[in-house]
């Protein structure tokens, strides 16, 4: 935070009433003047600290698709951090105490959240494409979206076999796929829209987010409403059942200090909160060009960040351990 001058508390310097003269008077002498001095402070603290002090308070993983690593980071007690390396992959999740991560070779691998060992690899080159996502199901079985120009989404049932593959010919361009209530599945394409569809290739709902640019992952919240990441147009937005925008938090150039670039996953968390992975580049140190994570209140401010760069490259994707 940047240092605060006395010069810009005027009130700090006031006439003495009994000789005429100007004095300088400490604030804690008079409880007027403390106050305002306190309220100024506090004020100068909001103005000055424009990314917020707070570490996000939380557990979590983080993928790091740069520096080919999964960390583990545990704010209350670094002793219990751990890194692993993985191949490249951009999609992550946490389930029933299983890292599932979608690989960029068409599959997807699954590791131990407790010991970090490797428990499976289910890869087919059939899949392989510019970028997988994988998505645990609760029921065991895994979805694996290919993005083949057009979006391929195949079900693989709990051994890792070939269930049904659903095509979109209209879609190209996926990077994670989430599951709805109602059996569907969610995810973004075509630069700005957010495409809800069924496991044999139909398209119940097409959004389109104008200022996109590479929606990047899309989940439901409870209420029924999406909240998706918009990629390169560095906000997120909530969406009603009729794909009307009801809140965008974010945008560019956003608050100094932050370096928002890439709005990648997007997780809603316990207490509402949305935590955000703002992924920098691919490059092993662009992770100093801003804040690797972000963590936003229902009001939309920053109300946490997580920012390593000597130990984490470019986050794509970010998951509280709750």
């Amino acid at each position: 935070m940047g240092r605060i001058s006395v010069g810009i508390f005027p009130f700090l310097r006031r006439r003495d009433t009994l000789n005429g003269r100007v004095r300088r008077v400490s604030p804690f002498s008079d409880n007027s003047l403390m106050k305002n001095a306190l309220t100024i402070f506090v004020v100068g603290i909001l103005t000055i600290g424009t990314v917020g002090a707070v570490e996000i308070e939380h557990r979590f993983l983080a993928l790091d698709e740069s520096r080919f690593q999964i960390l583990y980071v545990d704010p209350f007690d670094s002793a219990k951090n751990w890194t692993i390396k993985v191949a490249g992959s951009r999609d992550m999740q946490l389930v029933d105490g299983k890292i599932v991560i979608g690989l960029f070779a068409g599959g997807f691998a699954e590791y131990d959240f407790v010991t970090q060992k490797l428990l499976r690899e289910v890869v087919d080159p059939k899949y392989k494409a510019g970028s997988v996502a994988a998505c645990r199901l609760k029921d065991g079985r895994t979805l694996i979206a290919s993005d083949q120009s057009p979006i391929r989404i195949t079900l693989l049932d709990a051994e890792g076999k070939e269930l049904s593959t659903a095509v979109f010919p209209n879609a190209k361009t996926v990077r994670c796929v989430r599951p709805t209530p109602r059996g569907t599945v969610l995810f973004g394409c075509n630069e700005n829209h957010v495409i809800e569809g069924t496991l044999d290739g139909k398209v119940v709902r097409d959004i389109e987010i104008s200022d996109a640019k590479h929606v990047y992952m899309v989940e439901e919240l409870p209420n029924g409403n999406l909240v998706a990441a918009t990629g390169y147009g560095g906000f997120f937005v909530e969406l009603d059942k009729d794909g009307k925008i009801v809140r965008k938090v974010g945008g560019k150039p956003g608050l100094e200090g932050v370096g928002i670039n890439f709005f990648a996953s997007v997780q809603v968390l316990k207490n509402g909160n949305i935590l955000i992975a703002n992924w920098t580049g691919h490059g092993a140190n662009d992770s100093e060009k801003g804040v690797q994570i972000l963590e936003y209140d229902a009001t939309g401010n920053i109300v946490g960040r997580w920012h390593d760069p000597k130990n984490a490259g470019s986050i794509h994707n970010a998951v509280v351990v709750e």
